[in-house]
């Protein structure tokens, strides 16, 4: 079984364009939709390099 990540990777793409277009119709402050800001902790965290 693949890990989750190998799993999902191929639509990480398309997720991460839905999470933006969201995050310019919704904020934290728009009632009654949730808001995580999910898309910019996807963005840092696929970015993130591991120094040894």
């Amino acid at each position: 079984m693949q890990d989750a990540f190998a799993t999902t990777r191929p639509n990480l793409d398309a997720a991460t364009r839905r999470a933006v277009e969201l995050s310019r119709r919704f904020t934290a402050e728009t009632a009654p939709e949730p808001y995580t800001g999910v898309g910019e902790w996807v963005t840092r965290l696929t970015t993130l390099r591991v120094n040894h």
